[in-house]
C-alpha cells in the first residue's frame, strides 16, 4: 500500500492561521544581545514596554494548494474587531470552501 499518496491526501485539508505584527517608525522597545556565531536566543531577548507602538497586524490562512486574502488590521484588535474583520468575511467562508478542512492544535 502506498501509504505516502494517503499521507499527501490528509495534507491537502491542512490549514494553517498566522498573524503577524509589523512596527511602523520607532522600534518595538525590544533589546537583542547577541555574540557573533550565536543563534538567536530568546533568553537574550530583554522585553521593555515603552508605551504604544505603531503598527499594523496582517493575518492569513494558508492551505496545500491555496490562501485567504490577506487581512490587514490596523490597530491591536478587539475580540468583536477580530470577528468582523478576519473570522464572518474570511475564515469561515475559506474553511467552507475546503472540504473535510482541519486546523492543526497543539
Amino acid at each position: 500500500m502506498d501509504t505516502g499518496h494517503h499521507w499527501k491526501t490528509e495534507w491537502r485539508s491542512v490549514v494553517f492561521f498566522d498573524e503577524s505584527r509589523f512596527c511602523l517608525g520607532a522600534s518595538d522597545g525590544r533589546v537583542l544581545v547577541r555574540r557573533p556565531g550565536e543563534r538567536l536566543q530568546p533568553t537574550f531577548l530583554w522585553p521593555r514596554h515603552t508605551g504604544p507602538t505603531p503598527g499594523v497586524m496582517v493575518w492569513r490562512i494558508t492551505s496545500f494548494d491555496s490562501r485567504s486574502t490577506l487581512v490587514i488590521i490596523p490597530h491591536t484588535p478587539t475580540a468583536n474587531l477580530y470577528i468582523s474583520l478576519v473570522i464572518q468575511p474570511v475564515a469561515l467562508p475559506f474553511m467552507n470552501s475546503i472540504q473535510g478542512s482541519v486546523f492543526p492544535t497543539g
